[in-house]
């Protein structure tokens, strides 16, 4: 698989990348097939955030078949998997069968998390409605919340037919393009490893920026969670004694599959 070319100037993420026990394919076929997506979903971003997420190790893991929760196995694959050598852990589970209604595709604990897990195995999802849902997760991992605007990579329903047209582009929203910006500009010239690094005067931008998404979806769990933890840094910041704050606890941030499968 031909790589994208990476200058000089490119601040790369690296990646390992994960499958559970279930997964059916040879070594080899999920490799090349999870690689291409992530520099597909890489690809996608890379003209608002400047920076490549690159493959660097693979590996497999044993996921627990008894837990059926999203937040549990995010929990079970943030413990047991170290990302180590690479920047973050991107793990695939075929473990689920997908029901009827609406399903959990993946989901992250919050902004600039090293753990990504997505839910691989649903006989109506197709691959670029898995790219869009994994570019979907790397916008939160800038700091991007769900947004009303049906075009924007971050709504917080996908796999819904729309990545399979031809025309169809990954784009974020006005809101989500500005809080990726910003976040990914830190992280390019700040080289900053986690969302508590970033400096007041961005967290200030972005408390304005998830306020307006809250306003425009108001019943979306997303903007609400980035604002506590907003909130609390920039507290943090002024002296506030808060005590630790870790966003481990929250919940994962889930996008979701509008397909009903017989």
């Amino acid at each position: 698989m031909a790589s994208s070319a990476i200058s000089a100037r490119d601040h790369v993420i690296y990646v390992k990348l994960l499958v559970d026990e279930e997964e059916v394919s040879t070594t080899d076929v999920w490799k090349n097939k999870l690689a291409a997506r992530v520099q597909a979903a890489s690809d996608a971003l890379y003209p608002y955030t400047g920076v490549r997420f690159v493959p660097l190790s693979y590996g497999i893991w044993s996921s627990d078949n008894r837990l059926t929760d999203l937040s549990k196995t995010l929990r079970e694959f943030e413990h047991e998997i170290d990302p180590k050598p690479a920047d973050i852990a991107i793990g695939f589970s075929s473990q689920y069968q997908f029901r009827k209604g609406r399903n959990s595709m993946g989901g992250t604990r919050g902004p600039m998390r090293r753990h990504i897990l997505m839910r691989e195995s649903a006989r109506s999802v197709f691959e670029p409605d898995r790219m869009e849902v994994l570019a979907h997760e790397m916008g939160h991992y800038f700091g991007s919340a769900h947004s009303p605007m049906p075009s924007s990579v971050m709504r917080p329903v996908l796999a819904d037919g729309r990545a399979r047209a031809k025309s169809y582009r990954v784009r974020l929203d006005a809101q989500n393009e500005e809080i990726v910006r910003l976040v990914s500009a830190e992280i390019r010239q700040r080289n900053i490893k986690s969302y508590q690094q970033l400096s007041p005067l961005t967290l200030q931008k972005l408390r304005v920026l998830y306020g307006q998404l809250k306003r425009r979806l108001p019943k979306d769990p997303a903007a609400p969670i980035f604002i506590a933890y907003v909130d609390r840094l920039l507290k943090a910041n002024s002296g506030s004694n808060l005590g630790t704050f870790r966003i481990d606890t929250l919940k994962p941030i889930p996008v979701y599959d509008p397909n009903r499968l017989p």
